[in-house]
């Protein structure tokens, strides 16, 4: 090699080194600085902030109130449907419906699935309730699967009826 290409050689070789090396700590810097918002972008991502505390303030106040009371209001007697759940959250936090069921009794039962642990639709699906994921059928009544992958039914939830009044309650 000849002195004049060995020149050559070590320059390309320094000035990549140079342009990798420039452009990876301008990525670490880019990384390190954070992103450029604009006041716009920031104030977007503060009411995200406030939206997500609200959340938590929501879920800790229902997890008090389960904490302090053997029952809790679901709804009046009138509010019930029968071919459309009222949700509601029972006393482990997990989703629930409210549906007036066969001879005008109230059906209180989990929308979480057996299955996988997908949420049921709230409304009836040829009298049946569906859990979409999977396509698997439960009855209303008895929370029995019917058919699809699910074997296990959904539990229903623990209530007591004062005064034309739902209340879920800690044990039945």
């Amino acid at each position: 090699m000849h002195r004049r290409d060995f020149l050559i050689w070590l320059s390309i070789t320094v000035s990549g080194f140079i342009a990798l090396t420039t452009n990876l700590l301008n990525k670490i810097l880019r990384y390190i600085s954070g992103p450029n918002l604009t006041k716009e972008q920031e104030a977007k991502l503060v009411e995200e902030k406030i939206q997500n505390l609200d959340r938590s303030v929501h879920l800790e106040k229902l997890r008090e109130e389960r904490l302090l009371k053997d029952k809790i209001l679901i709804c009046g007697l009138k509010d019930l449907k029968k071919k459309e759940g009222l949700p509601f959250v029972d006393f482990n936090l997990k989703p629930a419906l409210a549906f007036l069921g066969k001879d005008n009794n109230p059906v209180l039962i989990s929308s979480v699935c057996t299955h996988l642990g997908c949420t049921v639709q709230s409304k009836l699906n040829k009298g049946r309730l569906l859990c979409p994921c999977h396509i698997t059928y439960f009855e209303l009544d008895t929370g029995k699967a019917l058919e699809g992958p699910a074997k296990l039914p959904l539990p229903m939830v623990p209530f007591i009826v004062e005064e034309n009044k739902i209340y879920i309650v800690k044990h039945a």
